[in-house]
């Protein structure tokens, strides 16, 4: 599985070198992503963290590590180590968690669309497309 996804990504320009990943509990990295969604940075703080683990091999349950990935992005330190330290966003990330698996996701990566369809494993672009399509024409699916 995981030559499939450094075959696609390096089709896509993403140099996935799942040697150097360290396998780690995340918990704390998606706490984080919480937080950088509360500061409007959702998107730079996810693509920050999957950066840091698939890539650079960085071990992202570490705090000191997190703060300065956060930091990176826009969060301020202080901010990110108090909630580190705490258990701010826990109830956000088991919530997220439900979810998925209530769309039937069993690991990563796994894709929510229109927050109705899961899609679930590395996947070529066809796929995706085929499935945003699906999503945008289900029932109740505002366009723009």
């Amino acid at each position: 599985m995981t030559g499939q996804l450094v075959e696609l990504g390096a089709a896509e320009g993403l140099a996935y070198d799942f040697d150097r990943a360290v396998l780690v509990n995340t918990f704390d990295a998606h706490r984080l992503n919480q937080l950088g969604r509360a500061h409007g940075l959702g998107s730079q703080m996810h693509e920050r963290l999957m950066r840091a683990h698939l890539i650079e091999g960085e071990v992202v349950d570490d705090v000191d590590t997190l703060v300065r990935l956060g930091k990176e992005v826009g969060i301020p330190p202080d901010e990110a180590r108090k909630v580190l330290a705490g258990d701010a966003y826990a109830a956000d990330v088991l919530e997220d968690t439900r979810e998925a698996q209530a769309l039937g996701a069993s690991g990563v990566p796994f894709f929510v669309l229109n927050r109705a369809y899961g899609l679930s494993g590395a996947q070529p672009v066809d796929t995706f497309l085929s499935a945003l399509r699906e999503a945008a024409a289900a029932p109740g699916t505002a366009t723009r």
